[in-house]
């Protein structure tokens, strides 16, 4: 059954590892790191299982500031892949 399902991924690794986009996402304050969340591209039958957790820290500008969230959410959704590097 695991053999199965590894040969049916391992068949298509870019469908595996690329979900599709999704704005179903929260951003919240916190002093330790903003936590963000959104819903797992994998879903599995234990609902604790099918949202990810991540904490963000922002880049701090040359004065050691963090930007504003607003300037953070806008500048990360304004930008292309191509302008980030």
């Amino acid at each position: 059954m695991i053999g199965d399902w590894v040969s049916h991924v391992m068949s298509d690794t870019d469908a595996f590892f690329t979900p599709p986009p999704t704005t179903d996402y929260t951003l919240q304050s916190a002093p330790d790191g903003d936590l963000l969340t959104f819903p797992s591209a994998l879903v599995t039958p234990h609902d604790a299982n099918n949202t990810v957790y991540c904490r963000y820290f922002p880049a701090r500008d040359l004065d050691g500031r963090r930007p504003s969230r607003t300037n953070r959410m806008s500048d990360a959704t304004d930008r292309t892949w191509t302008d980030r590097t």
